[in-house]
């Protein structure tokens, strides 16, 4: 069945959660109906691009249980070519996309996919690998099986030139014994600066994971700090997002030095050296992650924190040379649980809301929560309850309910959005033009049409 988009006569805005008066279009990524369990990559990758979103659905042909990839938009689906299974896991503003079919691989702005090179050549021809991270002059990277004497040693970070597909192997931080090492790239920058994780062995005995970084050019790796190691020596770190300047974000082990068990907190890694600074809650340290990163330096995650004895998990925003960081609540219940998924440059913020009323949510650069279904028609077969990624142009994908027949009838089933959301600037003017339409009786009607196929 089609998904209805919704045509806009004019822009929303919200500084109090909820939309008076107009709707913004939300399109699905029709593939066929219910079922599937769809997917789109929550981390390392971007699934959200300038008007087109990435993802995955399994498929009951040509065998059942066939996993296919498709881009999607207010033009429409495409199914991403494979010869046989596949998934995406970044995308840029162009359209371009990568992910894997086994192999890795890159699909053009058209769909049509190409295959990267791997590392090695075995003897079984059988071998694996992942492009995870696309910037937008084309360059990628992601992690391919390195083989040493026809046998398989470990993952290794690769980088693919934009225009090329001879994979670069960049460079382990240590190795074991046997001089195998362990490496994954997972985020790269618009001047090709890549930031990802690799093993750490010190005396050939491995002691967890450590976040790297790769210059542009060249391969040699670059070890980040720690915070800390249980008394063997032991912690582990990881990288999910690089920003511009080189400033990224992922979690850190954080020992004191005497106990063998650490805390895993949200750290940052500055562009301009290599120590990792724990993020933090204003109550101090907490478990948690940092997911992305934006170019101003803004980090978002969420943190673990026990309420009435239940622990729970709350988004969190890190300003800009801050370690504390300022929650992010819901709009009724200040204890609900939330979690903040993605950043873009404008500082909106994108993830969920576990309340009654929750669901998809962004938060505003000054922290004011706006429910997504309260920027969709209530009619239009739509309850989005999870938002993923978002783009420069405040595109945000991420996951729903459609129920096109609605309560009764053919049961609503999971899919893929991509709404676009207003400007922060354009939110407090907007909305008052809203409200004197409101004021006038004049409530601006809307007509669905269908677009997707």
């Amino acid at each position: 069945m089609r998904a209805p988009a919704f045509v806009v006569f004019g822009l929303l805005s919200i500084p109090v959660g909820e939309a008076p008066a107009s709707f913004v279009p939300v399109y699905g990524a029709d593939v066929g109906g219910a079922g599937g369990n769809p997917y789109l990559p929550f981390e390392p990758g971007r699934t959200a691009g300038d008007g087109l979103g990435i993802g995955s659905v399994y498929r009951a042909t040509p065998t059942p249980g066939t996993l296919k990839s498709f881009r999607w938009g207010p033009n429409g689906t495409v199914e991403l070519s494979a010869p046989s299974f596949s998934r995406p896991y970044g995308i840029n503003k162009t359209g371009m996309a990568v992910g894997t079919a086994g192999l890795p691989v890159r699909w053009d702005e058209s769909g049509v996919v190409t295959e990267l090179g791997h590392l090695g050549d075995p003897s079984t021809g059988s071998t694996t690998g992942i492009a995870l991270t696309i910037n937008d002059a084309g360059a990628s990277a992601g992690w391919v099986l390195d083989y040493v004497d026809d046998q398989p040693v470990g993952n290794r970070a690769v980088r693919w030139d934009a225009g090329h597909t001879t994979a670069t192997a960049l460079d382990h931080i240590s190795t074991d014994l046997n001089g195998h090492g362990a490496s994954v790239a997972v985020s790269i920058n618009a001047h090709g600066l890549i930031a990802g994780n690799g093993q750490k062995y010190v005396n050939g005995v491995d002691r967890g994971t450590r976040a790297v970084r790769w210059a542009a050019s060249g391969t040699e790796a670059t070890e980040l700090g720690i915070l800390g190691t249980s008394p063997s020596g032991n912690t582990n770190a990881t990288v999910y997002r690089v920003n511009d300047s080189g400033t990224a974000v992922g979690y850190c082990g954080l020992y004191d030095g005497t106990s063998s068990s650490g805390k895993r907190v949200p750290a940052r890694w500055d562009g301009s050296g290599a120590a990792a600074t724990p993020l933090l809650h204003p109550d101090g340290v907490k478990s948690g992650y940092a997911f992305d990163v934006n170019n101003a330096g803004t980090a978002v995650g969420w943190v673990e924190e026990y309420v009435n004895t239940f622990l729970t998990f709350h988004a969190m925003r890190w300003d800009p040379g801050q370690n504390v960081g300022i929650p992010l609540r819901g709009l009724t219940n200040p204890n609900a649980e939330t979690a903040a998924h993605a950043i873009n440059d404008s500082g909106i913020v994108v993830g969920l809301v576990y309340d009654a009323g929750g669901g998809a949510f962004m938060w505003l650069p000054d922290g004011t929560p706006v429910r997504l279904n309260s920027l969709i028609d209530p009619a239009s077969g739509w309850s989005l309850y999870s938002a993923i990624g978002i783009s420069d142009t405040n595109w945000v994908t991420g996951y729903g309910v459609f129920d096109p027949d609605g309560a009764g009838g053919v049961a609503g089933y999971d899919r893929m959005f991509i709404i676009q959301v207003p400007e922060p600037r354009g939110i407090a003017a907007t909305c008052m033009c809203a409200l004197a339409r409101l004021s006038r009786g004049h409530r601006r009607r809307l007509y669905a049409k269908s677009t997707l196929s």
